[in-house]
């Protein structure tokens, strides 16, 4: 009895080893492509989901809702409904470059990190409001924009220390900046 190649033909012992290795290695490649799509697919798609999420967030709403001065109630849709606690988008290395999920002492949470790991942006909804913060490469919150339900919405910059240099916003229906020296201290304030 004679080998066969995976046409068939009949080969020596080594000679059909070695092209079905090869036809092993060929369909190991296109498999680790098409897995790279699907993740890279994932990651194009939660980009979208969260720029939706933002969007709607920054519109009041989602489609033709997005002129309305309130933001929709949350519909299940007729589709099988898939419930989890936390959804990490890796890249191709297996590192870690997006998370939704829940955030202790915040809520819920879309994380997006940079190639090092450190989580860049956030965007969430904590016991004040709906809240969106940017970090440096060090991990210091430098930006974060608020819609604080309380007092009103507020854009806050901090410095490479941590330290609040720049507030704007609305306290109390009432607009209002300040500048802060690294103590503290408001050096310069319109009121």
């Amino acid at each position: 009895m004679t080998n066969q190649d995976l046409h068939g033909n009949p080969v020596t012992a080594p000679d059909g080893m070695a092209r079905l290795q090869d036809e092993l290695d060929k369909t190991n490649r296109r498999l680790r492509r098409l897995q790279r799509w699907g993740m890279g697919a994932a990651c194009v798609l939660a980009v979208i989901a969260a720029g939706a999420l933002v969007a709607a967030g920054m519109n009041g709403g989602l489609g033709s809702a997005a002129h309305a001065q309130t933001s929709p109630a949350p519909t299940q849709a007729a589709a099988t409904v898939m419930t989890v606690n936390q959804l990490i988008v890796v890249d191709d290395q297996k590192r870690a470059r997006a998370a939704l999920g829940m955030i202790d002492g915040v809520g819920p949470a879309l994380v997006l990190y940079d190639e090092n790991g450190a989580g860049r942006t956030m965007y969430a909804l904590d016991a004040s409001g709906p809240v969106i913060t940017m970090f440096d490469k060090k991990n210091k919150n430098r930006l974060r924009l608020n819609s604080a339900d309380a007092v009103g919405p507020s854009l806050i910059m901090r410095d490479a220390n941590g330290k609040t240099r720049s507030v704007i916003g609305l306290a109390n229906e009432k607009p209002s900046i300040q500048l802060l020296d690294a103590a503290g201290a408001i050096v310069w304030s319109p009121n």
